[in-house]
């Protein structure tokens, strides 16, 4: 426990605002006045046997706010971000603004409610007679349960706040040991993939979706492969530890970026045939998504009526007006929309009606276990039934075996795709 002189001096000199509009005030002397203070809230809270959360937040996309507004509006925009942040402390809190669009601040846990002060953060900002509207990603570390060190708090918040930033749902991350744990196991992975991502080490291999009843390849499906050290590593072991983060966007953009290029090489060759992309629920809501898009567009228009996403339903589930709308534009330019995984979510049979989907993908797990629980046939015919009444196209997933296709061209299912017919393989073999 720290001196009672401590306590006193903080009692008798403490403000909460840290003048950071002073230019003569240096950086670290910014830093080192804001840390003085921590330390002092850190005697505070155990004289006083209480808590506080140290915060780390950064505005969402915040590169957006320049372009669209210009950078003196965005500079107003932070100055009232600051007199906000301000505004929220209280006696014996603090903050200090760590960068252009980056806060960290103290607040006393036993009088914070987190989902309030998340409210009045984010609400529109007021410049020059436009609101500007925004989201922000807040990592929380708490003393002294998860750390007494300051340095260690703010580690634990920044990480924190990263886990937050690439989280569709949650925007308040609450600092969790066995997360960051996980976080330091798998860190030279993920750096390995980083780099994997600037070496162009992915590659895409293709599995045909093939008419049942005469044999006939309809389109391909682009899967990815990471080429290391002379062998070929399965998204099953590295998209898991990307999921929801900038990479997996960065990926993301990469792969369709290959595809597309791929498709105006056959088309190019003359051969007129689709090719379907994965894109996850993440990606999808990324606006760099449709930033891709438009610029291939710009370029080659002429190619996207032979495109087609394959998109998860989960997608749809984590922003319905936003997919919605990105699923209209792509639509616009002409390309087809697959439901992959169809059955696997609560609201699938919703979307058929109120999505523009042209083909629905019937999830492999149902064919493939389809001779070992009646309960899987009936699902497979009662997605046939409700495709055929709403003109939707489908696909099997999981075709394995000759006793696959003839009992789904039985049911009325004649697209198929699995390892019966063939595996994934090379662009240069399809080409």
């Amino acid at each position: 426990m720290r001196k009672i002189n401590d306590l006193l001096f903080l009692d008798f000199n403490w403000s909460s605002e840290i003048t950071l509009d002073n230019d003569d005030m240096s950086e670290a002397n910014k830093r080192n006045d804001f840390y003085a203070k921590v330390d002092m809230l850190m005697s505070y809270s155990d004289f006083f046997n209480e808590s506080f959360y140290f915060v780390c937040f950064d505005i969402d996309n915040f590169e957006s706010i320049n372009t669209k507004y210009g950078y003196s509006m965005a500079d107003k925009f932070l100055l009232e971000m600051e007199r906000r942040v301000a505004s929220e402390l209280s006696y014996a809190e603090t903050y200090y603004r760590s960068g252009g669009d980056e806060f960290v601040l103290i607040l006393r846990s036993d009088y914070v409610d987190l989902q309030g002060f998340y409210s009045r953060l984010t609400s529109p900002i007021l410049v020059e007679e436009e609101n500007i509207h925004f989201s922000a990603s807040v990592g929380l570390s708490h003393y002294p349960n998860d750390a007494i060190v300051h340095d260690t708090l703010f580690r634990y918040s920044v990480q924190s706040m990263h886990e937050s930033k690439y989280s569709v749902n949650r925007k308040i991350v609450l600092f969790e040991q066995g997360e960051y744990k996980n976080y330091i196991d798998q860190k030279p992975i993920i750096e390995q993939i980083k780099k994997a991502i600037d070496k162009k080490q992915f590659i895409l291999h293709y599995q045909p979706k093939i008419n049942m009843i005469n044999g006939d390849v309809i389109g391909y499906e682009a899967l990815v492969r990471w080429e290391k050290d002379g062998k070929l590593i399965y998204p099953d072991y590295f998209l898991p530890l990307i999921s929801n983060s900038a990479l997996e966007v960065e990926l993301g953009n990469e792969i369709v970026s290959m595809a597309l290029r791929d498709l105006s090489k056959m088309i190019r060759s003359g051969k007129k045939i689709s090719i379907s992309v994965n894109v996850s629920p993440f990606h999808l809501l990324d606006p760099s998504f449709m930033e891709v898009i438009d610029r291939y567009y710009l370029r080659s228009p002429e190619i996207f009526e032979n495109v087609c996403l394959e998109i998860l339903e989960s997608s749809i589930l984590e922003d319905f007006d936003k997919a919605e709308e990105v699923i209209s534009k792509c639509k616009g330019y002409g390309m087809k929309i697959s439901l992959d995984d169809f059955g696997t979510a609560y609201s699938s049979f919703i979307y058929i009606k109120s999505l523009p989907v042209d083909e629905i993908k019937i999830d492999r797990s149902f064919v493939i276990n389809m001779f070992d629980n009646d309960d899987n046939v009936k699902i497979i015919e009662s997605i046939l039934f409700l495709a055929s009444k709403f003109n939707k196209k489908v696909v099997a997933e999981g075709v394995e075996s000759h006793h696959h296709v003839n009992a789904l061209i039985k049911l009325g299912c004649d697209v198929g795709q699995g390892y019966y017919y063939q595996r994934p393989v090379s662009f240069l073999e399809i080409y």
